[in-house]
């Protein structure tokens, strides 16, 4: 998301507050410091109490600076969220598009585009809550730039590197939230873009790095896809370790041995 906001015009700053153990007064003086047009956070259903309590001690200090909630969580039951007096907007399934406007919308106090006319968001207005539709999913993931993961000093993290691959599953498990949060249907990168995408990694951090965590839900889900990939790793002689979540009804054999042969 920041990388997409940086590509638009915006300046994001991103604090990761597990890694960052901040105080609550660090907090508040590098709010202070940068004088952000909002403040947005992640959430997950774990992490739901926490985040509240964070918009709590932001809005009790800055009054008037919005805060947005995106994430699992407000995807999945937004009126958890918005319910509360800290909140003013929920960004609901994938945020790319949908922050952009909302960055507009409050950039420009509604004259550049208007609440009502973001899909994705819900919002409040004078006590009412309103939910628009939801936007339709993204189907080319090559549209989007590569993270720009300087803007979370990615050295600084311990030898692993997640990559995004795809988004969405065919699966339809009752226990998973994928197909709810992400559509079911299987979007993908072009492999060899994901390759030059690790290729570049190795390049800029290769001391830095131990492994690659492919973070897609359901990575083998074309095969050929994922043979692609391992042949990629051998015919560049490319030394890596990687790993990555899958299903046991996409998987073979001959598939785990490929796997295992290209790291």
């Amino acid at each position: 998301l920041g990388t997409w906001l940086e590509l638009n015009g915006y300046t994001p700053h991103i604090l990761d507050l597990c890694y960052s153990k901040l105080t609550v007064q660090d907090l508040v003086d590098y709010i202070s410091d940068i004088k952000p047009i909002f403040i947005g956070i992640s959430v997950y259903t774990e992490n739901v109490d926490m985040a509240l309590s964070t918009a709590k001690i932001i809005k009790s200090i800055f009054t008037s600076l919005p805060i947005v909630l995106g994430g699992a969580h407000p995807t999945l039951v937004p009126q958890d969220v918005i319910g509360s007096e800290y909140v003013d907007f929920v960004i609901r399934k994938e945020g790319e598009s949908t922050m952009l406007e909302l960055s507009e919308a409050i950039r420009t106090n509604g004259t550049g585009i208007r609440h009502e006319d973001i899909e994705g968001l819900v919002f409040k207005r004078k006590g009412t809550v309103y939910k628009n539709k939801l936007r339709n999913m993204i189907t080319d993931l090559d549209i989007f730039p590569l993270p720009k993961r300087e803007l979370v000093d990615i050295g600084k993290y311990n030898e692993i590197i997640n990559i995004s691959t795809s988004r969405g599953c065919p699966g339809n498990c009752i226990y998973c939230s994928a197909t709810a949060l992400s559509g079911a249907t299987y979007r993908t990168r072009y492999i060899d873009n994901v390759f030059l995408e690790i290729v570049l990694l190795k390049i800029c951090l290769d001391d830095k790095i131990d492994k690659f965590y492919i973070v897609d839900d359901t990575f083998t889900a074309i095969p050929e896809r994922v043979t692609r990939f391992v042949k990629l790793i051998h015919e560049y002689d490319l030394d890596i370790f990687w790993h990555c979540e899958s299903r046991i009804d996409v998987m073979n054999e001959k598939l785990i041995d490929k796997m295992a042969d290209g790291g």
